[in-house]
């Protein structure tokens, strides 16, 4: 009789954990989701989303020294220029130029405080920092129009500088 009582016992575990298996899998394709299930997709699409960003800074960053590198040589070079003309020419455009290296020089300031701003905080100070690079460019293109009139002289564009 014990031996009835242990087979059967065993009988109904090997029917009860399958059936308890199958129902776990059920939960898991029957569209239910658990909480733990929506912590971890959360936490993995934030920690997705951070680095994201992240990246996109550090892509900005890059891209802005760079630029702001070939608009530092292209001034050098506008001063350089002016260097070589007469005095009245050269202190009208040394004035535009002091003025431009100041802009550079705020600007090189902002990116040092993107560089590191968070992910969150950089985009804020990214459309002010765009905002300060035209005008940089636009200052920049006005000084050299006039250093142009003046002395009917092109600028000489660096190498490895974009006009």
């Amino acid at each position: 009789m014990k031996r009835s009582a242990i087979t059967g016992l065993l009988l109904l575990t090997g029917l009860i954990l399958p059936a308890c298996e199958r129902e776990d899998q059920q939960s898991k394709t029957d569209g239910k989701v658990t909480g733990g299930e929506v912590a971890r997709k959360t936490k993995e699409a934030a920690n997705a989303a951070g680095q994201y960003v992240a990246e996109k800074k550090d892509e900005y960053v890059a891209r802005m020294q760079n630029e702001l590198q070939s608009l530092d040589a292209r001034i050098d070079q506008l001063k350089a220029q002016a260097s070589k003309t007469g005095e009245k020419v050269s202190a009208n455009v040394q004035q535009k130029i002091d003025e431009l290296e100041a802009k550079s020089r705020e600007l090189g300031r902002k990116l040092d405080r993107i560089k590191e701003s968070s992910a969150s905080a950089w985009e804020q100070m990214k459309s002010g920092f765009d905002e300060a690079m035209g005008d940089l460019r636009s200052s920049y293109d006005r000084a050299a129009n006039q250093f142009k009139s003046v002395t009917g002289q092109e600028e000489e564009v660096p190498a490895g500088t974009a006009p």
